[in-house]
């Protein structure tokens, strides 16, 4: 099949949120060959990351610019968007939105002229923006802020060093606040624990409405003389013991975080120095977690955690699809012109690009192979020198232009971890 096709499937596909079905009677092909071909062309447009994504530049400071002179330093814009997605029915509660839809939390970085700089798709529609933002600064490839530099965010991030959220109103809420003791939070976390096992107010994705009454006449018959209400206080508690609860599962359970325990008695986490020390220079807001006991966490993971989104389909810095079309157009005729050009942009890069897939995959099939002619290798260590020299594509071609001497230096190398 000629890229030309290939590409205008994947454009088809995507521009018009079309199935396979549909593609399979326009350009007369089995659903087997539409599939095969889709995947491959994605595969290789993420490989074009570096030729689709822009480098940021920030505003200047002699910038006159009626829109963006006010915004020295600046580098764009970023936020994030739900995409409807498909999951398994067992996964629905974390991707349901706050409007009910099944939906992928997508943050996309623009630009002052809408060019994309940085996406990370992959993580679940009940998932907070500011949350998908912090995954996404502290990846090892993720989104990088130069000093001095920021991006302007909506009121749903937080302000601080390299984003700039609008002014939020400022009024004297100290009335509303309230230093909970430990026996009332028992009692609450007791509360919604009824709560959960009765069902009534249980909902896919947090609570039902109608939940903060039934919690507070439960707080009214353990705590009589206690003076909680509903609004704000009760309310208020749940929130903060929620945003702990986050915080302490994702160390615990994060697929970017690793080396952190609970102890099971003294309810504290537990990781050695160098695992905290690496954490703290992408979270120092979570060093008051060194020696701070979370006594309720066994309880909030069954009040809070089916329902606790993970990020674990977020990829990193890849590019994902671009805007998407409003209008849909079924007359394949009508929108050939504009996919043979859009074809004719990437379509060498796409076709090196595939057959650079092709002989990287032969390549990786030989790694293992190579490696084992090295000798005085266990089995552990064989397994990560294969891992770690196929995770790299420019480091495969590395290693099979080097003689069996060089290869073997290199796997050397790798093991003691100087690559």
């Amino acid at each position: 099949m000629l890229v030309d096709e290939q590409v205008a499937m994947t454009v088809h596909i995507l521009a018009h949120h079309q199935k396979h079905r549909t593609i399979n009677g326009n350009f007369e092909r089995s659903g087997e060959t539409i599939s095969r071909h889709f995947r491959k062309v994605i595969n290789v447009i993420i490989r074009l990351q570096g030729k689709l994504l822009k480098t940021p530049e920030a505003v200047p400071d002699n910038s006159t610019d009626e829109r963006w002179k006010w915004f020295k330093g600046c580098l764009g814009a970023l936020d994030g968007t739900h995409i409807r997605v498909h999951v398994s029915a067992e996964d629905m509660p974390r991707y349901r939105t706050r409007k009910s839809e099944i939906a992928t939390n997508v943050l996309g970085v623009c630009s002052q002229d809408m060019q994309f700089i940085y996406v990370l798709p992959g993580w679940e529609g009940s998932t907070a923006d500011g949350r998908v933002l912090r995954d996404a600064i502290s990846r090892r490839n993720g989104l990088v802020v130069p000093r001095g530099s920021y991006y302007l965010v909506d009121a749903r991030y937080t302000n601080g060093e390299g984003f700039l959220a609008p002014f939020r109103d400022t009024r004297d809420r100290r009335k509303n606040k309230r230093k909970w003791k430990y026996e009332e939070d028992a009692k609450l976390v007791d509360a919604l624990l009824d709560m959960v096992n009765l069902g009534t107010y249980k909902a896919d994705n947090g609570f039902i409405p109608g939940y903060l009454n039934y919690v507070e006449e439960k707080m009214h018959v353990s705590l009589p003389n206690s003076g909680l209400k509903a609004k704000p206080h009760i309310e208020s508690r749940i929130k903060t013991l929620k945003k702990d609860f986050n915080i302490v599962y994702d160390m615990l359970n994060s697929p970017n975080t690793s080396g952190f325990g609970m102890d099971p008695i003294r309810k504290y986490i537990t990781a050695d120095k160098a695992v905290w020390d690496e954490h703290l220079q992408s979270h120092p807001a979570h060093s008051s977690w060194q020696n701070k006991s979370f006594p309720f966490y066994d309880d909030l993971l069954t009040i809070f955690g089916k329902d606790h989104s993970m990020g674990i389909n977020a990829e990193g810095v890849h590019n994902q699809k671009k805007k998407k079309r409003s209008r849909s157009q079924d007359n394949l005729t009508i929108m050939t012109d504009s996919i043979k050009e859009a074809a004719s942009v990437i379509g060498n890069e796409i076709a090196k690009a595939i057959g650079v897939d092709t002989e990287i995959s032969e390549k990786r099939q030989k790694i293992d192979s190579e490696i084992r002619k090295i000798t005085n290798l266990t089995i552990s260590e064989i397994i990560k020198a294969v891992c770690h020299v196929a995770r790299d594509h420019e480091l495969t071609d590395v290693f099979f232009s080097m003689t069996d001497e060089g290869k073997e230096q290199l796997v050397g190398a790798i093991l003691r971890g100087d690559v």
